[in-house]
């Protein structure tokens, strides 16, 4: 028997988690191991002037803009974070009321985002619905709407007296690449799980960590259920990405600018001009 909506409001909190410019032992590929290098390296007024451009572009847009208002989100950063930046940051998320500021200090990134995770989930329910995002990132102003739809699928998935965690992933989405001069969206169905809006559903006592998964390893380790409709991400490569991103021919389809635009409207509420002019 396939569970009400209400039910599985009480049995369910949806929340996520945004890293910005996150100093950390580990959980990063790119991250020095000197503290004052990896402090310099991650406030760098460039670089933290960059990730601020796309948050305000991309990210916090469409989390403002969720048609499914009844979710949580953290911003993790560290206390080292300057004074300016941190203030600029609370002054951007006061729109957002499901947006929270988390501060850590140094410390190893899985006892960060464990106890991050903690704070988001306050609701005291059965289980935790966790999703990752990066602060250069979108999710499709859906994304809520069409996980609680799944929820109880992901909930007999899990099993009954003795739940597992399960994975949920979408998996076609958009990519903006290029230099400044030369911005290009790519379409792409990916063959592996994605780390936007990757998501864990589990028992809140196992505290299932989505971020500490590769993601390109998940569906090997859990049960995964994948959804190639619709294009639901929005992601960036650029200069300060933690990782390659690197994108496979065989994975593309092509859109048309009138196609991408309706997209980037339909999909994420944003014009196709503004996004490949940030």
């Amino acid at each position: 028997m396939m569970l009400e909506t209400e039910d599985v409001d009480a049995l369910v909190q949806i929340g996520g988690l945004i890293r910005f410019s996150l100093p950390t032992n580990g959980g990063f590929q790119k991250n020095p191991s000197e503290q004052a290098e990896k402090l310099a390296k991650l406030y760098a007024p460039e670089r933290l002037a960059q990730r601020f451009r796309y948050f305000e572009a991309f990210c916090l847009p469409t989390l403002k803009n969720q048609t499914d208002p009844n979710f949580t989100v953290g911003i993790l950063i560290g206390t080292d974070m300057p004074a300016a930046d941190r203030a600029r940051l609370e002054r951007l998320i006061e729109p957002v009321p499901q947006a929270q500021i988390i501060e850590k200090p140094i410390m190893d990134h899985r006892i960060a985002v464990e106890q991050a995770y903690d704070q988001i989930f306050d609701q005291q329910t059965p289980f935790r619905f966790s999703f990752r995002l990066d602060d250069d990132d979108a999710l499709a102003i859906d994304y809520i709407e069409k996980v609680r739809e799944k929820l109880p699928h992901l909930l007999m998935m899990s099993g009954g007296l003795t739940p597992e965690p399960v994975c949920m992933t979408f998996s076609k989405g958009l990519t903006l690449i290029g230099p400044p001069n030369d911005r290009k969206i790519i379409a792409a169905n990916e063959r592996s799980p994605m780390a936007i809006g990757l998501a864990v559903l589990g028992p809140s006592h196992l505290k299932p960590l989505v971020m500490n998964i590769s993601h390109m390893k998940i569906h090997m380790k859990m049960l995964t259920l994948i959804n190639p409709l619709p294009i639901m991400t929005l992601r960036t490569l650029h200069t300060s990405n933690d990782s390659a991103g690197i994108l496979l021919p065989s994975m593309k389809f092509d859109l048309s600018d009138e196609e991408l635009r309706l997209v980037l409207l339909d999909r994420f509420k944003l014009d196709l001009e503004t996004v490949l002019a940030v």
